[in-house]
């Protein structure tokens, strides 16, 4: 939930996404939120952490949006194993990549 607390890190429609110093100074702030719950960490873990978590989030949405241009019925559609991806759905919902809508698209239509 700490995450959610900085868009800079996570929403490229932010327009302090691209905006380093921005960027540094959340990644500082998570670092020492992290680190006031006597996590081990420094901010290139955190920067590798975030990155695996997107990629693995937009692994999930591909098999999702396989599945729906496979003619999946409703209760065929992949639905990702992941506990913590209802939860980052809620904040990278359209906020990961435009190429992501045609998924939260064709979930809505459900």
């Amino acid at each position: 939930n700490l995450f959610q607390n900085y868009p800079c890190l996570w929403d490229v429609s932010s327009q302090d996404y691209l905006n380093r110093n921005v960027k540094e100074t959340a990644y500082n702030k998570l670092l020492e939120n992290v680190m006031n719950a006597r996590m081990p960490a420094t901010v290139e873990l955190l920067k590798k952490k975030i990155k695996s978590l997107r990629d693995t989030y937009r692994k999930e949405l591909s098999k999702i949006k396989k599945s729906i241009k496979s003619g999946a019925s409703a209760n065929e559609i992949y639905k990702p194993k992941l506990v913590w991806f209802p939860t980052a759905e809620v904040f990278w919902h359209g906020a990961v990549s435009g190429r992501d809508r045609t998924v939260r698209h064709s979930k809505q239509q459900r």
